[in-house]
C-alpha cells in the first residue's frame, strides 16, 4: 500500500526533528525517560503512551530548537493493573514458554526433526508444570485439610471434607483457563489499525522481499501466538481436572466403591490421552501449516474439557453420597497422607524428568545438525564467536530445567505453606507428602551450590581484582591530559562494578550448574521412590555416593531438610508479601514484573497460561507512531501532523532495543531513508542473537545496519551488568592497552574480515569502536573532582544523562536532504 502523498501544505519542515526514547524494562516513568521534572501524554491510551516535556501546569517545554522530544511509553503492558501482580505466581510458565523461541531453525530432515522432537518435550513440560502447580492445591485441600486436618478417612459425614477439598485446586484450574483466554488488544505490526470487533483487518503494508533478513520478527503471524494455543488452554484445563477427578475418587476406590473406581480409571486414562495429545502437538513453531492432527486435537480438547468437568462433577456426587466413599484410614493411607497422592507425585516427577531428559537429547540433536561442515569449521570469524549460541547451543533446554527447577520449588512453597496455615488453624498436625520433603532437601542442596558458587565468584574478584583495578585506571588514562583520570579512591569502586559487569557472561554456567544438578537430584529421588513403590517403606536407600543426595532420615541431612524447606516457606512469604506490594502500589508492580519485561514479549507457544504478549501492540504502536511524525501514517482515523518532521531519531534502551528492531523492520524504504538509530544498554548482541537466533541474528543487525544508511549507534559501559556491545566484537590490543583494536561493522562491504580496525579513543575517554561507542562510568573528570562530578556509578541506567549522549543523537540524524519533499515523493 502506498504512502499518503505529501503535499506542499503537509510537506515536512527541514529544521524539524524528532527524538523519540524508548525505554527499556521496569516501566521507567516517562520524566525519568525524558530527563525533566514533568511530562504531559499526547498521544496514546491508558498502556501505549506517547509522552513530551512540560511544566508544572502542563504545558509543553521543548528545550533544543528544531527538536520535538517524546518518550514512547509501553511500560503498562506488564505492570500497570493489579491483577498482572498474579503473574509472580506463574513465573515458571512463562520462562519454559520462553525457552521454545530459542531453539535454532535448522534445514536439514534431521534438524527438523528434532527441533520438533524438542516441541513436543516442552509441551509436556508446560502441561506439568500445570499439573505441579494443581497438586500443590491437591495438597492444600484435599490432602492436608480434608483428609488429615478434618480426618475425611474416618467415615461417617466427614467424607464432605474431601469435596470441600477438592474445590480449591477446582478453582484454581478456573481462574487458569480464564487467565489463558485473555488477549491483549493490539495487531500485528503490518497493520495500521488496531483490531476491534467489527474491524477489518488492514492488508500488510510491507514486504520486505528476497533481500530482507531471515527472522520470525518480519512474519504477520508471529505476532498471533501459536494457533494451538486455544486447544492447549482446553487440554491444560482438562488434564488438571482429570488428576483433581482420580485423586478424588481414590479413597473411594480403594475402599471397593465400584463407581469410584470406574471413575478413577476413566480419569487416569483420560488424563494419560491429554498427555498424549498435548505431546503429539509438536513443534509451536512449525512451518508448512496445520497438519490434520492438529485439527482433531482442536476438536478432540473441547470433549476432553467438557468430560473431564462431568467426571469432576461425578466424583464429588460419588464421594458426597456413597457411604463407601471411606474407610478407615490405616487402611488407606499411604506415606502419611491422602491415598493415591505419592502415586501422583510420583507420575509428574517422571513426566517432567522425563520430558526434560527427552529435551536435551533433541538439543544435542540440533547441535549436531547445525554444525558446520568440517571445511568450514576453521573458518569460524570473530563475528561468529561473538554472536555464537547462548550455552553453546543448549539455551533451550537450560531454561526449561530453571523453569520447572522454580515451578517444582513454587508448588512446595505452596504446600509448605498450607501445612503451617492448616496446622494452625485446625490445631492437627499435618504433614505434606515424602515427595515435597525430598523437594525441600533438594532446595537445600541448591541453595548450597548457589552459596558455593556465589564464594567462587568472590575468591575470583579477590584474585583478580589488582587486574580490574589496573583496567579501571587505564579507562580513564586513554587519550586523557592529565589532570584528568581515575581518582584512586574511585578505582576499587568502579574496578568492582567492571567485574560485576562481566559475571553476565557466567549466566550460561551458573543455569548449566543448576540445571543438571538439579535433573541428578530429580533422577535420584525418582529412583528412590520407585524402589519405596515396589519394596515398601525403608528400601528406598539408593546405592553409591548418589544416596547422599537423597537421604533423609534424619542424620546430617534434618539440616538441609531444614534448609529447604526454610528457603520454600520464605519463598512463599515472599511471593505474597510482593503480590500484596503490587496490587496496593504502581510503584511495587513495576518491580515485580521486571521479568515479565522480557518473557511476555514473546507469544504463547509451548504454555497456554502465560500473560498475553505485548509485542503485538507494542511494535505495532512504535511503528505507527514513527510513521505519524514522518506524515506517512495511512490512517484516515488519525488526524495527520500539521508539519511532519524531517527526520527522526529513535533512541532505544535496554529491552525497548528489542522492541525497537522489530518495529524498524516494518518501516517502507523512505520511511527508513529518514530515520536514524540510537540504542543503549542493549543486549542485542550479548543476550537476544545468543538466545533467539530465530528472531535476532548477524542477518538482522547487519540489514538494519545497511538499510538505515549506517545510522546507528550504541552506546555501553563496562560497568553494565546487563548489556554490552552491539555492532563490535572481538575487543582487544596490540602489545599495549593503549592501541585497542576490534572487529565492527564499520568496515565497506566485507564485514568479516579479520585486518585490525584502531578504535579511536576521543577526549572524553570514549572509545570509539565503529559504530560502537564505549562510554566511562562515570564520565571523567580531573582527579580532584573540581570540573565534573564523580558521584555515582550508573551501570545499565541513566544513558541520556551522560554527556556523549547529544553528541550520539545528532551523529545517526539523517542529512536534512533526506526529509526533504521531493526525495519522499520520488520514493513513495
Amino acid at each position: 500500500m502506498a504512502e499518503p502523498a505529501l503535499t506542499s501544505e503537509n510537506a515536512p519542515d527541514p529544521d524539524h526533528w524528532v527524538e523519540l526514547r524508548v525505554h527499556g524494562v521496569s516501566g521507567t516513568p516517562p520524566e525519568e525517560i525524558m530527563l525533566t521534572g514533568f511530562a504531559r501524554q499526547v498521544a496514546g491510551d491508558q498502556r501505549s503512551r506517547s509522552f513530551r516535556p512540560a511544566d508544572s501546569l502542563g504545558n509543553e517545554q521543548q528545550q533544543v530548537p528544531g527538536r520535538t522530544l517524546e518518550a514512547y511509553h509501553w511500560g503498562r503492558f506488564t505492570s500497570g493493573s493489579w491483577t498482572q501482580a498474579l503473574w509472580l505466581l506463574i513465573i515458571p510458565f512463562g520462562v519454559v514458554n520462553m525457552a521454545a523461541f530459542t531453539l535454532p531453525r535448522t534445514r536439514t530432515r534431521a534438524g527438523r526433526w528434532c527441533t520438533a522432537i524438542a516441541g513436543l518435550a516442552l509441551r509436556t513440560i508446560g502441561l506439568g508444570l500445570t499439573l505441579l502447580l494443581i497438586f500443590s492445591g491437591i495438597v492444600a485441600g484435599l490432602d492436608l485439610f480434608a483428609w488429615q486436618a478434618m480426618q475425611a478417612g474416618a467415615g461417617g459425614g466427614r467424607r464432605w471434607w474431601l469435596v470441600a477439598g477438592a474445590a480449591l485446586p477446582a478453582a484454581t484450574v478456573g481462574l487458569f483457563y480464564v487467565f489463558g483466554q485473555s488477549k491483549q488488544a493490539g495487531q500485528d505490526p503490518a497493520q495500521d489499525r488496531t483490531n476491534q470487533p467489527g474491524d477489518q483487518a488492514a492488508p500488510p503494508r510491507v514486504h520486505l522481499g528476497a533481500d530482507g533478513p531471515d527472522t520470525e520478527l518480519a512474519k504477520q503471524d508471529f505476532f498471533g501466538g501459536d494457533p494451538d494455543a486455544p486447544a492447549l488452554r482446553r487440554l491444560h484445563a482438562a488434564a488438571s481436572l482429570h488428576m483433581v477427578a482420580a485423586l478424588l475418587l481414590w479413597p473411594s476406590a480403594q475402599a471397593g466403591a465400584d463407581g469410584a473406581i470406574v471413575g478413577r480409571f476413566a480419569a487416569v486414562v483420560l488424563l494419560g490421552l491429554a498427555v498424549v495429545t498435548v505431546a503429539m502437538l509438536g513443534d509451536p513453531r512449525r512451518e508448512g501449516g496445520t497438519a490434520w492432527w492438529h485439527t482433531a486435537a482442536a476438536v478432540g480438547s473441547k470433549v476432553q474439557l467438557g468430560v473431564a468437568i462431568l467426571l469432576v462433577a461425578f466424583a464429588g456426587a460419588a464421594v458426597a453420597l456413597d457411604g463407601r466413599a471411606t474407610s478407615p484410614a490405616a487402611e488407606m493411607v499411604v506415606d502419611g497422607g491422602l491415598p493415591g497422592i505419592a502415586m501422583a507425585a510420583l507420575a509428574l516427577l517422571a513426566l517432567t524428568v522425563g520430558a526434560l531428559v527427552v529435551l536435551l537429547g533433541a538439543v544435542l540433536g540440533l547441535r549436531v545438525a547445525s554444525r558446520p561442515a568440517k571445511s568450514n569449521r576453521r573458518a569460524k570469524t570473530s563475528e561468529y564467536q561473538a554472536f555464537g549460541p547462548f550455552a553453546h547451543g543448549f539455551a533451550p533446554f537450560l531454561l526449561a530445567a530453571v523453569g520447572t527447577f522454580l515451578g517444582v520449588g513454587f508448588a512446595a512453597a505452596f504446600s509448605f505453606a498450607a501445612q503451617t496455615t492448616v496446622t494452625n488453624l485446625t490445631g492437627a498436625p499435618v504433614t505434606v507428602t515424602r515427595f515435597l520433603q525430598r523437594v525441600a532437601y533438594a532446595w537445600g542442596l541448591t541453595i548450597l551450590e548457589l552459596v558455593a558458587l556465589a564464594t567462587i565468584g568472590v575468591v575470583v574478584w579477590r584474585i583478580r581484582r589488582p587486574r580490574f583495578l589496573d583496567a579501571a585506571a587505564a579507562a580513564y588514562r586513554l587519550g586523557a591530559v592529565p589532570p584528568h583520570g581515575l581518582p584512586a579512591s574511585w578505582e576499587p569502586k568502579v574496578g568492582r562494578a567492571m567485574y560485576l559487569a562481566r559475571l553476565k557472561n557466567a549466566v550460561p554456567l551458573i543455569f548449566t550448574a543448576i540445571a543438571s544438578f538439579g535433573l541428578l537430584l530429580s533422577l535420584v529421588a525418582g529412583f528412590e521412590q520407585i524402589r519405596m513403590e515396589i519394596l515398601g517403606p525403608g528400601s528406598s536407600d539408593v546405592p553409591w555416593v548418589l544416596g547422599w543426595l537423597s537421604e533423609l532420615n534424619g542424620g546430617s541431612a534434618g539440616w538441609v531438610v531444614w534448609v529447604g524447606a526454610s528457603t520454600l516457606s520464605g519463598l512463599a512469604l515472599a511471593l505474597i508479601v510482593l503480590g500484596r506490594g503490587a496490587l496496593l502500589g504502581e510503584n511495587a508492580r513495576r518491580g515485580v514484573n521486571i521479568i515479565w519485561d522480557v518473557v511476555a514479549f514473546w507469544p504463547r507457544a509451548v504454555h497456554p497460561f502465560v500473560p498475553p504478549p505485548y509485542s503485538q501492540h507494542v511494535v505495532a504502536g512504535l511503528r505507527r507512531r514513527i510513521s505519524w511524525h514522518l506524515g506517512t501514517l495511512d490512517d484516515p482515523m488519525a488526524i495527520q501532523p500539521a508539519v511532519p518532521a524531517s527526520r527522526v531519531v529513535v533512541a532505544a534502551h535496554s529491552q525497548g532495543t528489542l522492541i525497537t528492531a522489530a518495529a524498524l523492520l516494518w518501516l517502507t524504504p523512505a520511511e527508513r531513508a529518514r530515520v536514524g538509530l540510537l540504542t543503549c544498554g542493549s543486549q542485542l548482541q550479548v543476550q537476544f542473537a545468543r538466545a533467539f537466533p530465530t528472531a535476532i541474528n548477524t542477518d538482522v543487525l547487519h540489514w538494519m545496519w545497511t538499510s538505515y544508511g549506517q545510522r546507528w549507534r550504541n552506546l555501553y559501559r563496562d560497568t553494565d551488568p546487563i548489556a554490552g556491545p552491539v555492532l563490535s566484537w572481538h575487543h582487544r590490543s596490540i602489545s599495549t592497552p593503549d592501541t585497542p583494536i576490534s572487529d565492527n561493522y564499520d568496515r565497506p562491504e566485507n564485514r568479516a574480515s579479520d585486518a585490525p580496525l584502531l578504535d579511536e579513543i576521543t577526549a572524553t575517554g570514549r572509545r570509539i569502536m565503529g559504530p560502537d561507542w564505549r562510554l566511562l562510568d562515570p564520565p571523567r573528570a580531573d582527579t580532584a573532582m573540581m570540573s565534573a562530578p564523580m558521584a555515582l556509578i550508573r551501570g545499565h541506567d541513566s544513558y541520556p544523562a551522560d554527556p556523549e549522549w547529544d553528541v550520539a543523537v545528532r551523529s545517526v540524524l539523517p542529512a536534512v536532504e533526506a526529509g526533504t519533499r521531493r526525495e519522499v515523493t520520488d520514493q513513495t
